[in-house]
């Protein structure tokens, strides 16, 4: 049988017996079921952090060699753009509770994507061979001028050299 209470109890001891029965029972069940929604901070770091990478990457290659870029340049900013919505996608398909974050990532992600671009309509090198993987060939008297921080003088250099190498 249940238990009789000896005396009635205020309203302040019910409450606080309400609250104590409520906080024991939502620590046992409802935690696990929201943890298993949520995505882990560190994966949701990683995911802001490689989206940021490229814009990074142009950073560390102005303050180290500042002349040109290469495509291996380019090849690393790829590669960050796409984990980084590898690990969007892995938040928003998995991840219910988290999928915010997975959007920003991709948000970020896309908009730091024309650092790639940035790279391309700098540098002359990266702009001939970027065209060559797809497929275009451009004559040089047809090339887009350049805002590179090349001298005047060593663009004179780079022009005779192109001639020298055109002659027959």
């Amino acid at each position: 049988m249940s238990q009789i209470p000896d005396k009635k109890h205020t309203s302040k001891e019910l409450a606080d017996l309400r609250a104590m029965s409520s906080m024991t029972a939502q620590g046992e069940t409802m935690a696990p079921v929201y943890d298993k929604k949520l995505a882990s901070k560190p994966l949701i770091i990683i995911g802001y952090l490689l989206a940021l990478g490229a814009p990074a990457w142009i950073i560390l290659r102005k303050i180290t060699a500042p002349l040109n870029y290469s495509m291996t340049d380019i090849t690393v900013m790829a590669i960050c753009l796409v984990v980084s919505i590898l690990v969007a996608l892995f938040i928003i398909s998995t991840r219910s509770l988290s999928r915010h974050h997975g959007c920003f990532i991709v948000i970020f992600a896309l908009l730091c994507s024309f650092s790639i671009v940035y790279v391309v309509n700098t540098d002359r090198d990266v702009y001939r061979e970027t065209m060559a993987i797809f497929g275009k060939e451009i004559p040089a008297d047809k090339e887009p001028e350049f805002n590179s921080n090349v001298s005047p003088e060593m663009r004179e250099l780079e022009k005779q050299i192109q001639l020298e190498r055109n002659k027959p």
